[in-house]
């Protein structure tokens, strides 16, 4: 992985090869639970998730879903059922914005 320039690619390619690190050391981690290789893979994907989440829109399902797989690496409870709320709101929101958008088309004409 560290023959990979990323440095010319767009920010949402950025993002998703970040994201993918992210979870390949996630992944990683999950299969060989030793010490001390667990805490270096932790070390790796919570710094590939610092760096996807630098190239991902705040306020986006997938910067929240990013964030939510971070914290499970440190395996806080709270902050994954916190993450996971405001995942489900903000897919509620688009579903309902969605909806909207519909509607008002349809009574428009």
């Amino acid at each position: 992985m560290t023959s990979i320039n990323v440095a010319k690619v767009s920010n949402n390619i950025k993002a998703n090869y970040y994201e993918l690190c992210m979870r390949l050391f996630s992944d990683m981690g999950s299969y060989n639970e030793a010490q001390p290789f667990n805490a270096e893979y932790n070390r790796k994907l919570t710094l590939y998730g610092d760096s996807a989440l630098l190239f991902t829109p705040r306020n986006t399902s997938k910067y929240a879903r990013i964030e939510a797989f971070k914290a499970l690496g440190g395996m806080d409870n709270s902050k994954k059922i916190e993450i996971y709320k405001q995942i489900k709101t903000l897919r509620l929101a688009k579903q309902l914005i969605q909806q909207l958008s519909c509607d008002s088309r349809l009574s428009v004409t």
